[in-house]
């Protein structure tokens, strides 16, 4: 059985009785509060901050390397630890290690872009100067860059995405959203049946399958058939 749980609890007795039969159960995308399946697959959610921690370097290297201080914020989302935290974790981690980067606020946007825009103002009002924005969703980024937009800011934003509106905003070289890690659903598929099929071999599965999101920028979001994936997903 390959199961995309949407309740972490409420399948668990199903899938016990269907391992008890011999019948494995795998998880994908939405995963049981269990040890029992043979592998959950799950995006690396540390790694999905750092892969925008890494663009961040980079582009601060490119851009911003003759500032005596860059000014970094991350705008969290602390009630998802395992997913948000994580890539807020990864991009903080990844993006210090660049000698003349300094974070100057980490600030709990809600995963929304209300409360994100919100919070970004007054980020911007004590730090008028900031340099770059790391968004741990879609929605918390595009509040960032509407604050930034308002304000006429120089900052750039790089974020966690999935949907049709960051993408076409890629395609079309956004002057503030430059970065964006996608989760893409095809690449999880995959994944999830690579895990199947090691299984019907044979192979002992760990407890982790790991997905791995795709950076896009403007430079390689033409590379990305996400047209083809946002069709299929209605």
């Amino acid at each position: 059985i390959l199961l995309a749980a949407a309740d972490p609890t409420a399948l668990i007795p199903v899938c016990q009785e269907a391992i008890a039969a011999g019948i494995p159960v795998i998880c994908y995308d939405g995963t049981i509060d269990s040890d029992d399946p043979a592998t959950k697959v799950i995006f690396d959610f540390y790694n999905d901050g750092e892969i925008c921690g890494q663009w961040a370097a980079e582009y601060i290297e490119k851009n911003l390397a003759d500032k005596e201080t860059v000014k970094v914020a991350i705008l969290d989302f602390p009630a998802s630890p395992i997913v948000c935290g994580l890539r807020a974790q990864g991009f903080k981690e990844t993006v210090e290690k660049v000698a003349n980067v300094e974070i100057v606020a980490i600030q709990d946007g809600k995963a929304s872009r209300a409360d994100s825009m919100s919070v970004m103002e007054n980020i911007l009002t004590a730090n008028p100067d900031i340099d770059l924005v790391y968004g741990i969703n879609y929605d918390t980024g595009a509040g960032a860059a509407a604050a930034i937009e308002a304000a006429g800011s120089s900052a750039v934003v790089c974020c966690n995405a999935w949907g049709k509106e960051g993408f076409e905003q890629l395609e079309n070289n956004h002057p503030i959203i430059k970065c964006m890690a996608a989760s893409s659903p095809i690449t999880q598929a995959k994944d999830a049946i690579d895990a199947v099929g090691k299984l019907i071999a044979g192979e002992e599965l760990p407890l982790e399958t790991l997905s791995y999101s795709t950076l896009l920028t403007a430079e390689n979001i033409n590379d990305f058939d996400w047209e083809s994936i946002i069709a299929a997903r209605g």
